[in-house]
């Protein structure tokens, strides 16, 4: 996923990958897992 500048769209400033998503699963609650389960479906 490629993340922008939030003033200039045209302007890439990042990029955020499945492994991203992984790193946080054990700090967020249970719908925020799901939804996690959700997006890495679609990459992995």
């Amino acid at each position: 996923m490629l993340v922008v500048d939030k003033n200039d769209a045209n302007k890439p400033v990042g990029i955020i990958t499945p492994l991203d998503f992984t790193k946080y699963e054990e700090y967020t609650n249970e719908d925020e897992k799901d939804s996690i389960e959700k997006i890495l479906e679609h990459y992995i």
